[in-house]
């Protein structure tokens, strides 16, 4: 595919695919009518009442700000990045080879975009400006950075997770997946951190070929949790199905009762609907 020059002044920088585009149609996420929609070009996707998001996402993770982002040309970088991964049936993201086919959740988006300000941040503390200058040795200097934990002195006292060595690496992967999708900056053409590896493999994540993290369930454990689950449906479900339709039964009783109390203290006010009641019951 055909590339051009990203490092022309902002007067000639060609114009990003999905100015103006509306998120949430794009990316198929369905929102009230009365609720304001995010657009591109917006610094804040607000996801808050999207419909159908899990109620254990948090709101916090609802909202992308990409004003965590200083440098406006990496702003736009990552604007790009998110929703082509949100939307990769998009015209400008079909024609990448290496782009996602299935559109990725809001909290995966989250996630990449949270990373996106710390590799950004990074690269801005070192002063370095342009993608351009990214090579393998930077990658594997971040790398490093996010796979240890350092304390207040410098020291390295702990190592961070795989998940995190793999968020580390996924990001600078996309940057160079999703190059010719950039409009403001772009890494190297040829640019091959970890030789093309994926960031599942740079970070040493196990594989389930390799087999479950999670050891099996022992057997003396594993068959008397079954055995009573087995008693709760087939002895104990019919009872608890006879015993829910009678709710509605005892329900009527129940507010009968509570107007007969009523009724002593206010018998001329509540005669009538004692009535009511009575022939409910009965």
């Amino acid at each position: 595919m055909t590339s051009t020059s990203v490092t022309t002044a902002p007067s000639t920088q060609p114009r990003s695919p999905f100015t103006g585009a509306d998120i949430c149609h794009e990316a198929g996420l369905a929102l009230p009518d009365s609720t304001s929609r995010p657009v591109f070009d917006d610094d804040l996707w607000d996801f808050t009442d999207v419909v159908g998001l899990p109620v254990q996402m948090a709101l916090y993770r609802r909202r992308f700000d990409f004003t965590t982002i200083d440098d406006p040309r990496w702003r736009l970088v990552v604007k790009e990045l998110i929703l082509a991964l949100l939307a990769p049936n998009h015209d400008a993201v079909v024609r990448l080879p290496r782009a996602y086919r299935t559109p990725l959740h809001l909290t995966s988006c989250y996630n990449r975009l949270y990373e996106a300000g710390r590799f950004f941040g990074w690269l801005a503390q070192r002063g370095i400006t342009t993608l351009a200058a990214l090579d393998t040795h930077l990658c594997e200097e971040y790398l490093a950075f996010r796979r240890y934990v350092i304390d207040s002195h410098g020291a390295v006292v702990g190592e961070q997770s795989p998940g995190v060595r793999r968020a580390a690496a996924q990001i600078i992967v996309d940057l160079v997946d999703y190059r010719d999708l950039f409009t403001a900056d772009r890494v190297p053409a040829d640019l091959r951190p970890w030789g093309g590896a994926t960031a599942s493999a740079v970070a040493e994540m196990q594989c389930g070929r390799q087999g479950n993290k999670t050891p099996a369930v022992p057997g003396d454990v594993l068959q008397p949790m079954l055995a009573a689950a087995l008693h709760l449906v087939q002895i104990l479900g019919p009872h608890v199905v006879e015993l829910n339709e009678q709710i509605p039964f005892l329900h009527a009783i129940v507010v009968f009762h509570i107007h007969m109390r009523h009724l002593s203290r206010h018998p001329r006010r509540h005669r009538s609907h004692v009535a009511i009641h009575i022939s409910i019951v009965s």
